[in-house]
């Protein structure tokens, strides 16, 4: 296993937390849960309640030491749809900072969530329907039709921070600032 893909909080049969290669900014990191599912959406009624209090409580954390953070998810499906997911693993990208959404989705797709919770809690109807999460952990979040662009959150703060030429995670991995998250996150869970 490489370095950067130790867990760096792991509940067995949950989730885990991971530094997310390709950091913007010191903290960013992945929450998957446990079950192999193609998004958030797909996690099956009994496991759904344990993977939010893991991931709320982690982001409790980060919150506590970093201030406010935002979320998003590519979510993909287990069909062959076209999708901005770039892994087929459900994992919701959390990184320190109030973002604002893009403004390229048509207002008429968008559904409103007080927050990342409610969503989770009923997010059935977006199972098997390639979809993008967006929004801060405890409200306002927002989900929307895929737009079918590649890591298409990641092109949006990669602007927003004038990386444009660092959205790709793989073709810039930014390994200096994961390592820094990495430092970052096992100190924030050690004060905890």
């Amino acid at each position: 296993m490489r370095w950067h893909d130790r867990p760096l909080l792991l509940e067995e049969g949950v989730g885990a937390v991971v530094a997310g290669v390709g950091a913007f900014l010191p903290g960013y990191v992945l929450v998957a849960p446990s079950q192999h599912v193609a998004a958030l959406s797909g996690i099956p009624e009994p496991s759904r309640d344990a993977f939010v209090r893991f991931l709320l409580g982690f982001v409790d954390d980060m919150e506590s030491g970093l201030g406010e953070v935002s979320v998003w998810e590519h979510g993909g499906s287990s069909t062959d749809a076209r999708s901005s997911a770039c892994v087929f693993h459900a994992h919701l990208h959390v990184m320190p900072g109030r973002f604002n959404p893009p403004r390229d989705i048509p207002a008429s797709g968008i559904e409103y969530r007080d927050g990342l919770a409610e969503f989770l809690h009923d997010s059935r109807r977006w199972l098997d329907r390639p979809y993008l999460l967006f929004g801060q952990p405890g409200g306002p979040c927002w989900v929307a039709t895929d737009l079918g662009v590649s890591q298409y959150f990641r092109r949006h703060i990669a602007r927003v921070l004038d990386l444009d030429e660092e959205w790709d995670y793989a073709a810039a991995p930014r390994y200096d600032v994961v390592r820094s998250t990495v430092d970052l996150v096992q100190r924030l869970l050690r004060e905890q």
